[in-house]
């Protein structure tokens, strides 16, 4: 699984994990939205090649969102915005995720069938 390191995070978006475990290859940060009561918690593991999305408003949560088989997660920045993408092969189905980090937080998820 290919995936940003800790370094590219933090350039990209100024944040740092709020927990990591090297054995796991595991990283998860924590993202608030500056004009609503958003919260994000987004954690991927390369060993498990786990992808995990969780969405809170007003401390409650709205959104939780899991796949495994990641192939890829990478950062981007476009006229949109700035945040994730993370891809997966499911059985020879492609999905992905798009995880809107600025300028607010926002979640895109799908899966489209190859045959």
């Amino acid at each position: 699984m290919v995936y940003p390191d800790k370094d590219q995070f933090l350039q990209a978006f100024g944040i740092e994990p709020m927990e990591e475990d090297p054995s796991l290859a595991l990283c998860r940060y924590k993202v608030r939205s500056d004009e609503r009561d958003l919260e994000l918690l987004l954690t991927f593991s390369a060993v498990q090649e786990t992808f995990e999305l969780l969405l809170y408003c007003s401390g409650h949560e709205v959104i939780n969102l899991v796949s495994e088989r990641t192939t890829k997660i990478e950062l981007y920045r476009d006229s949109s915005g700035e945040g994730v993408r993370a891809c997966f092969d499911i059985h020879g189905a492609q999905a992905e995720a798009i995880v809107t980090l600025a300028p607010d937080i926002k979640c895109r998820w799908w899966l489209i069938r190859a045959e």
